[in-house]
């Protein structure tokens, strides 16, 4: 039985996963990689089949229910002692488990969760100018900008393209909380339930993956969008005060027009953080109009 279970939730993507899978088979630690297909259509699920025979478990959702689900399929059929999560669009560097191999040779972070970080692959202007907001996992800025993390590393973040968390403590906390009506913050929630059962979240910004940047204007405004949705969602379900939230925002907004001005992209990260901003609030405000 490996010591480690690598979970990645897919759809739709068969070119991105391929690149994963290729970089998978290059780590040096034994680990098992269970990808869950979240009911891509039956030609796109048959191609990627035959890219992961004899590499990679893959296993088909019933139906399509977000990467929340897919997760919960993934650990429900995980072997590891602990359960390592990122994303199918991503790509791994050699020493990836190296790094979380070594996190967890020391006792005392048999019980910790690791979180890493996100380095992006080229993009265009836009797409960089996008990354420079922070997403995903501090993306082209740094994780500690994006959310406070302590001298010790401690932060109160969880982003599923980059950590890994002991199995024993999904035992204790449970599974990725599917009932938002929108895909976001299930991450974030597991993260509130790991602290309030005293479990630490430690940030390492040596542990990292590759991710593509967003890098089309349309996808952006939907995904502010979505965002701004599940943020109302997320706070009918936690009763941590709004102010605290909205804190985080400014100082890491300020963070974001700080590292902008180190850029010649500073423009356009400017007007990307405003329509972020502007969206975002927009999008909660009128999800709570509705409800």
């Amino acid at each position: 039985m490996s010591k480690y279970t690598i979970i990645i939730p897919h759809y739709n993507d068969v070119k991105r996963a391929k690149k994963l899978i290729d970089s998978l088979g290059k780590q040096k630690v034994e680990h098992e990689a269970i990808i869950v297909d979240d009911y891509s259509p039956l030609e796109v699920y048959k191609e990627l089949a035959e890219i992961a025979r004899g590499k990679v478990r893959l296993i088909r959702a019933p139906k399509n229910a977000g990467p929340a689900t897919a997760r919960n399929i993934g650990i429900g059929k995980a072997e590891g002692e602990y359960i390592i999560f990122t994303d199918s669009d991503c790509i791994v560097p050699e020493n990836w488990l190296e790094l979380i191999d070594d996190f967890y040779s020391h006792k005392d972070n048999e019980n910790k969760i690791l979180q890493g970080r996100a380095h992006m692959l080229s993009s265009t202007a836009v797409g960089e100018s996008i990354s420079d907001l922070g997403f995903p996992a501090g993306a082209s800025i740094g994780f500690e900008k994006i959310w406070p993390v302590k001298a010790n590393g401690e932060t109160r973040q969880l982003v599923t393209c980059n950590c890994v968390i002991p199995k024993k403590v999904l035992d204790k906390v449970g599974l990725f909380d599917t009932s938002m009506p929108v895909q976001f913050g299930e991450d974030t929630i597991m993260g509130l339930n790991i602290i309030n059962n005293d479990y630490k979240i430690i940030y390492n910004k040596n542990v990292f993956i590759y991710h593509p940047a967003r890098d089309s204007f349309k996808s952006f405004l939907k995904w502010v969008w979505i965002r701004g949705k599940g943020a109302y969602y997320f706070k009918k379900k936690n009763s941590s005060p709004a102010g605290s939230f909205i804190k985080t925002r400014l100082w890491s907004s300020k963070n974001v027009l700080v590292h902008g001005l180190k850029t010649i992209r500073f423009p356009l990260v400017a007007i990307f953080l405003f329509l972020y901003l502007f969206l975002f609030y927009l999008s909660f405000i009128t999800e709570k109009i509705k409800n």
